[in-house]
Formats: C-alpha cells, structure tokens, sequence
C-alpha cells in the first residue's frame, strides 16, 4: 500500500501540467444525455455541476432523494439554465437498477454518456450483505452498476458516439480478487481488501466490456482513479480512517474541482474517443497492462452475468 500511495503522490504533480491542455481538448456536450450515478455529493456532485455548465443534460441518479433536490438546487444556484433531471437509483438494489432502466427507456430516445461515479468504501471490516446478498461494496460499485450498464447498452447504441465512464481507485493494486468468492463467504481477509476487490472489478469490467464490443463499436469504455479527493465521505469513516484522512487533506488530496477532471476528461476529450478499455489517472492514460489479468476479466464478467440474472447482447 505504501508504494501505491508512494507512486501517486510521485505522479501527482502530472496533473496540474496537463490541466490546460484538457481544457483545449474539450467536444461539445450541448444537450447530451448524460446519466451521472452518485450525482447528489462529491465527486458526481460536481461533475453534474461541470456538465450543467457545459449545456449537458445531466440526469442524476441517486439513492437519496431529498439530497438529490439539495444538490440540484446548489447546482441551479451556479447554473441558473441547467437541465437537470432526478431519478432514483439505489445501487444497493437490483430491483431499484432495473425499475431505473425501465424509466430511463420511456423517458429518453438514447444517452450519450453514462458515468458510473456511485460507490461506496467503508473500511471496518464487517461483511454487510446488499438487498441482493452480495457483499456491499462488489455488490453496489461493481455487480449492480455492471447490470446497469448491460440494461442501458441499447440506448447508448443508438447515439451517434457514447462513452461509459467508470470510476475505480489505485487501491486496486491491493485486491485479493477471487472469481468464485465475490462476496467473501469466508470472510473479510482485512480491512481494504472489499473496497479495493470492488475497484479491480471496476477495471477488469472495462477492459472486458470494450472487448465485447470490439473495436468498431460506437460506445467507448474508460476507467479511472480521480485522485485522492476531499469530500464529505470522509467523517463517514472510523475515527482512525478520519485522522489518516484528515493528515492527508491538504498535502495530497485534490478539491473536487480537480478531483472530478479526470472523469470529465473521459466524458469530454476529443483524443479520447480514439481510445477504449483503458485506465486513466491524472488526466491521461495509466498504463496497468501488468496490473491485470484479461483471463481473469473474462470470468469475472461470466460470473457477473451469473450473479446479476442477465446475459450480455451485442447492441
């Protein structure tokens, strides 16, 4: 884990030589359906905000409604013409991902992008069970937004380009990713490993999912550590997760403004969308070619398929 956080904090700088570059790299968003999961804090919070200013049509798609209508009412405040709709998504709940599909479909002839940002890290080494049985963090970040991405993959096909952004972290270097024990039936070997499990699934899921499309699809697949970023979830954490969370703030972690660049340089760059599969951090590609195992995304989609109740169709 040290030479994880080591490796970063080395690279870190990177980001702030490329920031004006990005903004010279921008497409067009204006009137795009783009769907953003987590919308109502953080990072997805204000990546709706950026998108809001761009003219996007941002749906926000959060679990909890009343905080959902605060952040809407906090982005008109900055955005008085932005168009942005609330829906409900719980992905805690398959039954909630499909009825949100369900409303998606009637509501909007395609979308344009779909930014898988929800997720969840708890490091208390509990095994807590999603309304599913699987283990919250695989079944909310990765088993869940994977069965929403299959449910959404005929309306993203039916735009001229799209893009499916997931957001993973650098701690999936750390996964001790068993294929056949996705939801840790025999326990939690420590603390990280969930989260960390959840955030490779994250990665190996993007890498197999560009593959399923091939190379001539019209829907591009990114995956991407934002970068440690300062947000309200950390006074979710145990006190000790608070104070290592909380020394680090200012000597390491981005504001969400340059926390959430990374996700809209895989929404918005031009150079980009020549590329699909890929691992990006730091506003450019991260090459983890020798962190992953293509075999091991390949019956991780398989046992995905199994778990969530629904196959793969090519759009």
């Amino acid at each position: 884990m040290f030479a994880v956080a080591r490796d970063y904090i080395w690279n870190r700088s990177d980001h702030f030589k490329r920031k004006e570059a990005f903004y010279q790299d921008e497409r067009d968003v204006t009137n795009q359906i783009i769907i953003v999961t987590g919308a109502n804090h953080g990072i997805g919070k204000q990546t709706a905000l950026e998108l809001a200013k761009r003219g996007a049509q941002v749906v926000m798609a959060c679990r909890n409604l009343e905080k959902a209508e605060g952040a809407k009412e906090d982005i008109l405040k900055e955005v008085p013409e932005g168009k942005l709709e609330i829906f409900k998504l719980d992905l805690g709940d398959g039954k909630s991902v499909r009825e949100f599909s369900d409303i998606i479909h009637k509501k909007f002839p395609h979308i344009d992008v779909l930014i898988n940002n929800a997720g969840i890290y708890i490091f208390d080494g509990k095994l807590v069970k999603t309304k599913d049985g699987f283990e919250q963090h695989m079944g909310t970040n990765h088993l869940n937004t994977f069965l929403l991405t299959l449910l959404l993959l005929d309306l993203l096909a039916k735009a001229k380009k799209s893009r499916v952004v997931n957001l993973s972290s650098t701690v999936f270097q750390v996964a001790q990713l068993d294929v056949n024990n996705l939801n840790l039936e025999n326990g939690v070997p420590s603390k990280m490993v969930p989260y960390a499990n959840s955030k490779l699934a994250n990665v190996l899921f993007t890498r197999e999912l560009a593959r399923r499309l091939g190379p001539n699809s019209n829907i591009t697949c990114y995956a991407l550590f934002p970068g440690s970023v300062i947000t309200e979830r950390i006074e979710d954490q145990n006190i000790f997760m608070r104070l290592w969370l909380n020394s680090l703030k200012y000597l390491v972690m981005f504001d969400l403004e340059d926390g959430c660049l990374t996700t809209l340089h895989c929404t918005l760059s031009k150079k980009a969308e020549k590329e699909t599969g890929k691992m990006y951090r730091l506003l450019d590609v991260w090459d983890v070619e020798n962190k992953v195992n293509d075999q091991q995304a390949a019956e991780l989609w398989e046992k995905s398929e199994e778990l969530v109740g629904l196959k793969f169709k090519k759009p």
